[in-house]
């Protein structure tokens, strides 16, 4: 995350945003400061004494919960601080990018956003993901937010003129309110080296108290399918399909048990597993995509 020395661009201190009570949506591809954007705005609704809902909406590189999840965190009237601490709840896409995994991804947004809602807050920050790319689906993931997301604002942050097939008809789309800003000069673009290891952190930070679970998997629904190989990302999800926590399959046992590892201290409140397409190292949590 930027430090407090943020320079903040005139552009981002001439937005109007005081009239925001509702979903406000970021749009860019990765490494545009998205993220560094979302941190400046929930500390401009905190000062205006409007704290902010924040939907974590990158499944790659998540600033709130761990990979391969998006997350809503809320804050209350005393507790300002980016990310938000008081309450959260999490999502399960299932991968650590959402080329595949779209439907989860748009389905956890429509979740959150109702969450957010019932939390009764004002502003909700939608941080989105980093795809874009209309060839890779980026352009109608992009479109499906908007549509479930209703935002009263969008804004866009474009590098070069990578966001143009998105931002085309929404300049001319009626109701529809755009704020298309340039990158800020001090964003600095990673390599896969580092986003890796970014993931491996946050991985590393959800599993931090993590333990052996031992389960049997038939006593609990299975989504989409049972596939227990080891190493392989699990969401122990509860009656709603929240996660309640992630696992990864250390062994199944000859009499059929799993055996993972997990942060959940029981299985009581499981009430489904939701198999994901991620294999994670339990001892360094460096990830790998399953094709």
């Amino acid at each position: 995350m930027p430090g407090n020395d943020l320079e903040v661009p005139e552009s981002w201190k001439a937005l109007a945003i005081s009239s925001v009570n509702g979903p406000l949506l970021i749009v860019g591809t990765a490494d545009s400061g998205k993220s560094t954007l979302a941190r400046y705005l929930h500390g401009c609704f905190g000062r205006q004494g409007r704290p902010a809902a924040y939907i974590d909406g990158d499944p790659g590189q998540s600033t709130v919960g761990p990979p391969a999840t998006i997350t809503l965190a809320l804050s209350n009237e005393d507790d300002t601080a980016f990310p938000p601490t008081e309450s959260r709840r999490i999502w399960f896409v299932g991968s650590s990018t959402p080329r595949g995994h779209m439907l989860p991804l748009i389905a956890g947004a429509a979740r959150l956003l109702q969450e957010a809602r019932r939390a009764d807050v004002g502003p909700i920050i939608y941080d989105s993901s980093g795809l874009t790319d209309p060839d890779l689906g980026g352009a109608a993931l992009k479109q499906a937010l908007v549509d479930v997301l209703q935002p009263q604002l969008i804004i866009s942050i474009q590098l070069q003129q990578e966001l143009e097939v998105l931002l085309r008809p929404w300049r001319k789309q009626r109701g529809l309110d755009l704020v298309e800003l340039a990158a800020a000069p001090a964003v600095r673009r990673r390599d896969s080296a580092e986003r890796q290891a970014h993931r491996a952190r946050r991985f590393a930070q959800h599993f931090r108290h993590a333990r052996r679970l031992t389960l049997d998997p038939d006593r609990f629904a299975v989504i989409p399918s049972a596939a227990w190989q080891v190493g392989r990302l699990l969401a122990l999800r509860d009656e709603r399909g929240f996660v309640l926590a992630l696992a990864i399959v250390q062994e199944r046992t000859a009499s059929g048990e799993l055996r993972l590892w997990t942060p959940l201290p029981d299985a009581q409140a499981i009430a489904s597993i939701q198999v994901g397409d991620l294999l994670v190292n339990p001892r360094t949590y460096r990830d790998q995509l399953i094709r």
